[in-house]
């Protein structure tokens, strides 16, 4: 029997620049208490200009390598939980890199780690942990409100280009449905969620997320797809609107990366394959084609593998 996928997708912030890093379901027609799934996927992610309020602004690039863990596992017949956590590779090079013992002298209290020196820097970003409800599981459809919190794993520094995340609590709250019309093998699915965030100085950055995903099945294994992630808000500062930039040299600019609105589109394409029941090879490719208020993605790529177990 061939699993049908939905997927909840959860936001990785690296800097300015947002990846998404995908957290798969396996969700069988009789999902059974026990069944679950081990996940590994890598990500290559490069950015280029910051899309500011007045154009395009050359701050250099990024290269980012990701290594994604995560796994779920179903509590019973509708109820799951899953987890994630991202290991990350990152460098910047090129215009404007960010040291703060010289950007932020009028605000000695700073965390004065310097990551933008053109070496890469690694470190464990944030740990994600959701708990999904199957409240209709459908001959062709499937809906499944979930729940989701990420901490960040340590306090790493947030300010630089280099910077794997911005060091704050996310709180996704969502449904993820799937849809698969009658004597079809196209197959559909998506999750909306809206993103409660940590304030910083008080600043609002709570925020839709949604991604959705369509796919179509040229063996019973095999399957091309396109998709589409959108990350939205009115709330959030803009740059260089919302800050003194002649001064550039305090708190609020100490926080900018936690304050500063970071909406996208991403598209892309990519495929699953199914070698057999318990194994799924995914890739994609994707590019960023409508970036507010983030650094532009020029492209990224994703290979993964996921391990499916049963609890019968």
């Amino acid at each position: 029997m061939r699993a049908e996928l939905f997927s909840l997708r959860l936001p990785k912030l690296i800097s300015e620049a947002t990846i998404l890093s995908l957290l798969l379901f396996a969700n069988f027609a009789t999902a059974e208490q026990g069944d679950g799934s081990f996940r590994f996927e890598y990500q290559y992610v490069k950015t280029g200009d910051f899309d500011s309020s007045i154009g395009p602004l050359d701050i250099g690039e990024t290269d980012a390598h990701v290594f994604m863990f995560s796994g779920s596992y179903q509590l019973s017949e509708r109820w799951s939980v899953a987890a994630s956590l991202p290991w990350i590779k990152k460098r910047h090079q090129g215009a404007l890199p960010h040291n703060p013992a010289l950007e932020l002298t009028e605000y000695p209290e700073a965390d004065q780690s310097l990551i933008d020196d053109g070496n890469f820097h690694s470190d464990w970003e944030d740990l994600y942990i959701n708990v999904s409800y199957a409240a209709y599981m459908g001959e062709r459809w499937t809906i499944s409100p979930f729940i989701a919190v990420g901490v960040p794993t340590n306090d790493y520094p947030f300010y630089g280009h280099a910077a794997v995340g911005r060091n704050i609590w996310h709180l996704p709250v969502g449904t993820a449905f799937s849809f698969k019309p009658y004597f079809s093998d196209i197959s559909f699915s998506g999750d909306i969620a809206y993103v409660f965030s940590e304030k910083s100085l008080g600043v609002n950055i709570d925020h839709w997320l949604i991604n959705l995903d369509l796919s179509y099945y040229l063996t019973r294994g095999f399957a091309p797809r396109v998709f589409v992630s959108i990350k939205h808000s009115n709330q959030g500062l803009s740059f260089p609107d919302d800050f003194d930039v002649t001064a550039l040299n305090d708190i609020n600019w100490y926080f900018h990366d936690r304050t500063i609105k970071h909406n996208f589109v991403n598209a892309g394409i990519g495929f699953d394959w199914f070698l057999d029941e318990k194994y799924l090879l995914s890739a994609s490719a994707f590019t960023m084609v409508d970036p507010d208020q983030v650094n532009t993605i020029d492209y990224g790529l994703s290979l993964g593998f996921t391990r499916y177990f049963s609890g019968r």
